[in-house]
């Protein structure tokens, strides 16, 4: 055995199946992700609007007092109801076209890819010593606007530490492409720093799979119920019912979670730095809350006691009464415990919706 496999720790089972779900999970397009959000939230505003239409009319037919209050009433609950989907559809299209100019951003400059981008623009094959001296400059001038420096060999770098740096380097990067120097030390250089920009900008899911994994739990527990429900002759609109409540409460709620919390490169660097455990909120609270449910359902409540009836002779006989009672007393109390468990859980996977949000703002509109 090699000594790096000595000093690696063996992980257990389940944490090399989750590693292996959230490798998949990590490789998965994330526009792939948003194109099937925007069609589940226009399929969803398509739905609304018919139904309300349809309610709409349905009152107006009625009559009766308070038609207008009504009408008004459901048209209300549609307005509200459109600007909540489209205020996600927003968010969603934000984080897609985000990740796609990212994406876009490239480092495999070279002396003859500039070469041909001059071709293209009608401009001469090599560049002047002008047109490179500019290059220089505006490389510099972004340099000089990273004030993150670290000191390596005697030797000063500088790099960027937050987003306001970034797109002024980005700006400026785009500008030494339209000139397209052809002197290899400027290229060089250039692709340097192009490479640091997009290690800081590479994003990487940095959220919660436990979350992922609990509110995806509970979504296939609701289509489980549909089709229990189902089969047991309750109607197919009990299996549609559970498949809608299922998507649209948790799964996409998980797949917006995703969206929002990839994390660009300088931002996981800098949280590294500052808090070195990457153990997420929400796992500690519900790692916490299965310990401490564990402990409870454990703990010897006296079910297990043994009593007795002692008689004036100095007879005794077993009390299964009170044994019963004592026992009867602890199972409610550990399934009291068992349900708050199970209840606070549907609350934590009910909540991914709200991380997503506190995580997109973090991550693709506040930078911090």
């Amino acid at each position: 055995m090699s000594d790096q496999d000595q000093g690696e720790p063996k992980q257990g089972f389940f944490a090399r199946i989750g590693g292996k779900i959230m490798g998949k999970v990590r490789a998965i397009n994330p526009n792939t992700i948003g194109s099937i959000l925007l069609c589940i939230i226009a399929a969803v505003t398509l739905l609304a609007v018919v139904g309300s239409i349809a309610s709409i009319i349905s009152i107006i037919a009625e009559g009766g007092e308070g038609v207008v209050g009504r009408v008004f009433s459901s048209f209300g609950a549609l307005i509200v109801m459109a600007v909540l989907l489209l205020a996600l559809a927003a968010m969603i299209y934000h984080m897609m076209t985000t990740l796609k100019q990212e994406l876009r951003f490239k480092t495999d400059y070279t002396v003859e890819k500039f070469k041909e981008i001059r071709a293209a623009a009608g401009k001469p094959s090599e560049s002047t010593e002008d047109e490179n001296k500019q290059c220089n400059d505006l490389l510099e001038q972004m340099v000089d606007c990273w004030t993150d420096i670290e000191n390596e060999n005697g030797q000063d770098w500088h790099y960027p530490k937050n987003m306001k740096e970034i797109t002024k380097a980005r700006k400026l990067l785009v500008q030494v492409i339209d000139i397209a120097p052809t002197d290899k030390k400027v290229v060089d250089t250039f692709v340097h720093y192009a490479e640091i920009l997009k290690s800081k900008t590479d994003r990487e899911f940095d959220g919660s799979g436990l979350l992922l994994a609990l509110a995806s739990g509970v979504a296939l527990i609701i289509i489980i119920m549909g089709i229990a429900g189902l089969v047991s002759g309750g109607g197919f609109g009990i299996f549609i019912a559970a498949v809608l409540a299922a998507v649209l409460f948790f799964l996409a709620p998980c797949g917006i979670y995703f969206l929002a919390c990839r994390t660009p490169g300088f931002m996981l660097e800098f949280r590294k730095n500052k808090k070195p455990s990457r153990f997420k909120v929400v796992n500690t609270i519900v790692m916490i809350l299965f310990g401490a449910g564990m402990a409870g359902l454990k703990a010897n409540l006296g079910e297990n006691d043994k009593w007795f009836k002692v008689y004036a002779d100095g007879r005794r006989e077993r009390d299964w009464e009170t044994e019963g009672q004592n026992l009867m007393i602890a199972l409610a109390i550990k399934g009291f415990i068992a349900c708050m468990i199970l209840m606070i859980l549907f609350m934590i996977a009910t909540s991914v919706i709200l991380w997503a949000l506190v995580n997109y703002l973090r991550n693709y509109v506040i930078y911090k």
